[in-house]
């Protein structure tokens, strides 16, 4: 029972550090398209706070999924089945 309670937040942690990576992205492709705004720190800076808030709490998310013992058992036996190998 309380293995499936924490299958959301596996779920969404997995959505905090997409949605992370993808503002990691837009960021450094606009501080490639532009650096000398870059150097004179002209970008702007949402992207790199939403990186830097939503990765530490996506992980905070998976290590607590990880010290409950409950990741492998989720995956495994319901959601992710498909997914990961046999064994």
């Amino acid at each position: 029972m309380q293995e499936q309670s924490l299958t959301w937040l596996a779920y969404a942690s997995v959505a905090l550090l997409a949605i992370g990576a993808l503002a990691w992205a837009g960021h450094l492709y606009v501080r490639a398209d532009d650096p000398a705004t870059f150097a004179s720190g002209g970008l702007p800076a949402m992207p790199l706070i939403i990186y830097f808030v939503l990765t530490p709490t996506g992980l905070a998310g998976i290590g607590i999924i990880l010290l409950r013992g409950c990741l492998r058992r989720d995956l495994t036996g319901r959601a992710g089945s498909q997914l990961l190998p046999p064994g």
